[in-house]
């Protein structure tokens, strides 16, 4: 049972929630947090739990959202899905921005109450209405593919383009895409490829990906063998969903390439891991 949803809530439950998120109580000078903190970053989750559980009992919102995410991954306590929708209820009900968030990622999963994306649409659109870049981007998703609310693309667009103004890089790499494919707007390049770059610097695979298939296919730039397959080398290398894409966008390149070519791109890539990737990409020009 526990697998089925440990580790599934978002990053900001159970990364920023449970350790950046008492951080953050830890600013106003708050011992009872301080002890907590230092409990669970020495591995203690049990006795973590209990002072955690006893602040969230009085209604602090970031401790009911820190014992929601305990409970998601069976910190100091037996893992228990549906716990963890009550917590971070209760601190989603107070206001708080990136528990809203967490519980919107819960009903739009199904993780401790039945899937609902209108209800997941409500609670991002409430963190979003704070400036939460998570849930702008994923609200963004959700009107791009008209899930719990009418399908809009303009809509999308507005959202990711709030969040990828603050710098949230899964915002930035779909704007890439939104203006590579024309979704909501007009098709510009050049809107995609600026895009694409500055997720990049935040060493976003996915955007890698895309913007080699541009430089393979000569969207918006001269087309360049070399640097698509390099940036296509270089996201397939990398870790998650977008390996299994990039390697065949990368083979389907190089099946038109001459050997000395693929080279140059394998060079690439290498040089690319040494010094950056835009670096190496504008040192190449």
């Amino acid at each position: 049972m526990r697998n089925q949803f440990k580790l599934r809530l978002t990053k900001v439950m159970c990364g920023i929630i449970c350790t950046l998120g008492l951080t953050h109580v830890l600013a106003a000078g708050n011992p009872a947090f301080d002890k907590a903190l230092l409990e669970y970053k020495q591995g203690n989750f049990a006795a973590a739990f209990a002072d955690l559980k006893v602040l969230a009992e009085r209604g602090d919102p970031v401790a009911q959202s820190a014992v929601a995410g305990m409970y998601a991954n069976g910190q100091g306590v037996a893992a228990d899905a549906s716990q963890a929708f009550a917590w971070i209820r209760k601190a989603a009900d107070q206001g708080f921005a990136p528990a809203q968030d967490s519980l919107a990622g819960m009903y739009e999963k199904g993780e401790g109450t039945q899937a609902d994306d209108a209800q997941a649409a409500i609670w991002y659109r409430k963190a979003a209405d704070q400036g939460d870049p998570t849930a702008e981007t994923m609200l963004g998703m959700h009107y791009e593919k008209g899930r719990g609310v009418a399908q809009d693309n303009f809509q999308a667009i507005a959202w990711y383009r709030k969040a990828a103004d603050q710098g949230y890089v899964l915002a930035q790499g779909k704007l890439g895409v939104v203006y590579q494919q024309g979704l909501g707007v007009a098709q510009d390049y050049a809107q995609a490829i600026a895009w694409y770059r500055k997720a990049i610097v935040q060493g976003d695979a996915n955007s890698q990906a895309m913007l080699g298939l541009m430089y393979g296919q000569g969207l918006g730039v001269m087309r360049d063998d070399v640097i698509g397959y390099a940036l296509l080398n270089l996201a397939a290398s990398g870790p998650g969903p977008v390996q299994a894409l990039a390697t065949r966008l990368r083979d389907g390149l190089a099946a038109g390439m001459a050997p000395p070519r693929i080279d140059a791109g394998k060079m690439l890539t290498a040089q690319m891991q040494r010094m950056g990737t835009l670096q190496a990409l504008d040192a190449h020009h």
